[in-house]
């Protein structure tokens, strides 16, 4: 939950990369439309067997991060919830019991998250898009050799 809550922290303040307005765009109308194009960019080279190339991430990817982000956040404040407040028979009742069920619940979606978007970097990969160097070698945006 600190690593969450440092990373909120940073994406409102930095200046570049991906914007908190970008991660979450299904709080504007507005911005559906680039999410659906960019969707409907990945469809057409699915079905070609390749992949759209991009130097920035697209709309789509910054939603679904910013998605997983919401998923990982509700994760944690439900896991925390459970640790304060749980009795010490274990049994949860009342609305703890329903903090559990979506802690469970979320706990399942974060994991189906985490398996598409390793797949979809490694996918990138295989197309030469550098995907997973670019995240395994992050602080060379920053300086660093």
């Amino acid at each position: 939950l600190g690593i969450l809550g440092f990373y909120w922290i940073w994406a409102a303040i930095r200046k570049s990369e991906t914007s908190l307005v970008q991660l979450f765009p299904w709080l504007s109308t507005s911005r559906y439309q680039p999410i659906l194009e960019d969707l409907q960019r990945y469809v057409q080279s699915l079905l070609n067997l390749g992949l759209p190339d991009s130097e920035s991430p697209s709309p789509l990817a910054k939603a679904v991060q910013g998605a997983g982000l919401v998923v990982a956040l509700l994760l944690g404040v439900s896991g925390l919830l459970i640790f304060l407040y749980a009795p010490p028979d274990g049994e949860l009742r009342g609305w703890l019991h329903l903090v559990e069920e979506v802690h469970e619940a979320f706990g399942s979606l974060l994991w189906i998250y985490l398996v598409v978007h390793l797949s979809m970097a490694v996918l990138h990969q295989l197309a030469g898009h550098s995907r997973i160097r670019d995240m395994l070698f992050f602080w060379k945006k920053f300086g660093g050799s």
